[in-house]
């Protein structure tokens, strides 16, 4: 079951062979972590990282002494800082799983001898990798283009079945804005 699930999961991103899928399936372990489980510390490198297959998942860095949200990863995505992931060097972000959270984990090494043994496994993280540039990309032109209703309204179109399991605070962060002015964005609007 869990190698269907690996594959429903990444086939999405490019479909790799059968042989590379069993291999590579048989990598990951399956982990539960509870709610605010911080599951990568700021300045740490990320040795391991995971598809998600229920729960929520934050990325956040620390500025100035606030806590600033810069992502959220849900079922079927991947709790990873890919710089420090796969440059294994440190960064200044970390990861939180807001929900229960069970995913299928992987270390850097064992992805690594996946990679050097099936070439399409290389080609299927050049694709995931494309995947969250292209968002990042996306991410960064809603930040400057958008006010903060703007914002606001273009989260809750693409992603709402995350609206109501988003602390306040911390989709306020990710939006750019205090929860106050966030709290008054959702009363005129919703």
């Amino acid at each position: 079951m869990t190698t269907q699930l690996i594959g429903f999961y990444i086939r999405q991103f490019y479909n790799i062979s059968d042989a590379s899928l069993q291999y590579l399936a048989a990598q990951f372990e399956e982990v539960k972590y509870p709610p605010k489980h911080i599951y990568l510390n700021e300045g740490e490198p990320c040795k391991k990282g995971g598809i998600i297959h229920k729960g929520l998942v934050r990325n956040f860095f620390k500025r100035n002494g606030r806590e600033c949200t810069s992502w959220f990863d849900a079922e079927g995505s991947f709790a990873v800082s890919s710089h420090s992931f796969f440059t294994q060097s440190t960064y200044s972000e970390s990861i939180e799983f807001l929900e229960e959270t069970i995913i299928f984990e992987i270390t850097y090494e064992k992805l690594e001898k996946a990679k050097a043994l099936f070439a399409d496994i290389d080609v299927l993280l050049e694709q995931i990798l494309l995947f969250g540039f292209y968002n990042v990309e996306e991410r960064t032109r809603n930040l400057m283009a958008y006010t903060a209703v703007e914002r606001y309204d273009l989260f809750f179109k693409t992603h709402p079945e995350l609206i109501n399991r988003i602390p306040v605070k911390h989709l306020a962060s990710f939006l750019g804005v205090t929860p106050e002015t966030l709290s008054r964005i959702r009363a005129n609007n919703y």
